[in-house]
């Protein structure tokens, strides 16, 4: 699909952008490529490519205004579908694996579950996957400074239509979704024994009859290639008794492999991700918290939040902290670098001090800078002092002269050492809420600017 560089001369509003989505495809082979679309607010196709895994630091650095949605190879998931007495989410995570665990032929603890829907009959659906590969393909998301908005099984981003299943066949690959929501990916080799297996659990004696009409099977192809025409007619030859068959072909042809349209599955996934009821991986110990606020009124900790306290050690409050007195250029090359990490927009920074600072301004009024830095710099000694506290939001608004401060700590005393210690400090401060969250005690500061 040959589509116009989005970089070359498009101009759009802050709200546009925010509202594109990115959607990658990541390969069976952790070898080959990462194939990815660009999506705008309509859900319309704007660009799509693919680069090695090597890149993806470099490729997040274009999507921060962006909703980020990973698809993972079918191959490695396992749909489930099981009855269970637990109610909430909670005892569900932890009563289904192991209600399930003859199913799987490896340890039950080396599997995430990622839990979806309870229908009216007590049945639970899930997704399966093995822990490490989910924590490696994490991993590497996070090293690239990216938290998906989701990630998913790429058969369970195919339509679902009501009465119907839905088949996608690619070069190298099948991916299914059968009426009633099970999926799987399947290889050209045992995509027939698939087709074939579900009519068999899915028919009663009564709908053997000849008159019971049989379930439909709506067929679609990525390309026209041997391999996937000459699949699609073996379906026909050999299943046409089971199922109903509609191939997605030319209109006004006849229904022959030879005339099918093409599809492009990144682009039909896509599309469809978000009318369709996906189970999202990033859940129980993989959920990750939201990805930081784009208008640069909530500083998250420690990326932003850190880059810029560093920066002004390495800019203004003591080159001897770095110990670069003698080394003047080596300072300017800290200075650029926290400067680029902290902007990831930004390309260039030949000022990186009066960039920085000109930054910081446009958060709320001339005299932000000012307010903000040094409040920071206490804020992270009161943080080192305080063993065990960690900072989790920071919102700072100019014009009113304040700074929000969230973090958590183990207990309720900690909790008042690190608020002692700001007033110490000779911080201005107004303490909020405490709750318990989990293990830990989520509390609030408000920091006053002083009068």
């Amino acid at each position: 699909m040959n589509r116009p560089n989005l970089k070359q001369g498009q101009l759009k509003n802050k709200e546009t952008l925010m509202n594109e989505k990115i959607i990658l495809r990541l390969p069976q082979k952790l070898s080959a490529n990462i194939k990815w679309l660009l999506l705008d607010a309509d859900n319309q196709p704007l660009s799509e490519g693919e680069f090695s895994w090597d890149a993806l630091s470099e490729q997040a650095e274009n999507w921060q205004d962006k909703a980020v949605h990973v698809l993972l190879p079918g191959n490695q998931c396992i749909y489930i579908r099981h009855k269970t007495p637990a109610k909430n989410i909670r005892q569900i995570r932890t009563a289904l694996p192991y209600s399930v665990e003859d199913q799987f032929a490896q340890d039950i603890d080396s599997l995430h579950f990622a839990i979806g829907s309870k229908d009216s009959e007590g049945y639970v659906t899930a997704e399966v996957l093995d822990k490490t590969y989910l924590q490696n393909i994490l991993q590497q998301f996070d090293e690239a400074g990216i938290v998906p908005k989701s990630v998913t099984a790429d058969y369970e981003a195919l339509p679902q239509p009501v009465d119907a299943s839905y088949l996608l066949i690619e070069d190298d690959n099948a991916l299914i979704r059968f009426e009633g929501g099970a999926s799987i990916a399947a290889t050209h080799e045992l995509l027939p024994i698939y087709l074939k297996q579900y009519i068999r659990s899915n028919t009663s004696s009564t709908e053997n009859d000849e008159n019971t009409p049989k379930k439909k099977l709506l067929i679609f192809a990525s390309s026209k290639s041997a391999a996937v025409t000459g699949l699609i007619q073996h379906i026909q030859q050999t299943l046409a008794n089971d199922w109903n068959i509609f191939i997605d072909k030319e209109e006004d042809a006849s229904n022959e492999s030879t005339n099918i349209i093409t599809r492009n599955a990144l682009e039909l996934m896509g599309q469809n991700l978000q009318n369709s009821p996906v189970i999202n991986f990033m859940q129980g110990e993989f959920k990750r918290k939201a990805a930081a606020s784009k208008n640069w009124q909530i500083w998250k900790w420690p990326a932003v939040a850190a880059s810029a306290l560093l920066f002004l050690l390495v800019s203004s409050w003591g080159i001897e902290y770095w110990q670069l007195a003698k080394h003047l250029e080596a300072l300017k090359a800290a200075q650029k670098k926290v400067y680029l990490d902290t902007f990831k927009s930004e390309r260039r920074a030949p000022r990186p001090v009066s960039q920085m600072r000109g930054k910081i301004n446009s958060l709320g009024g001339s005299k932000s800078a000012g307010q903000f830095l040094p409040v920071m710099a206490k804020l992270a000694q009161a943080s080192n002092a305080i063993k065990n506290t960690q900072i989790s939001d920071i919102t700072f608004r100019a014009n009113r002269g304040e700074m929000k401060v969230d973090f958590f700590a183990p207990d309720f005393a900690t909790i008042e050492k690190f608020q002692q210690k700001l007033k110490a400090l000779g911080l201005n401060i107004i303490p909020g809420a405490t709750n318990q969250n989990g293990d830990q005690y989520k509390g609030r500061v408000t920091i006053k600017e002083q009068s």
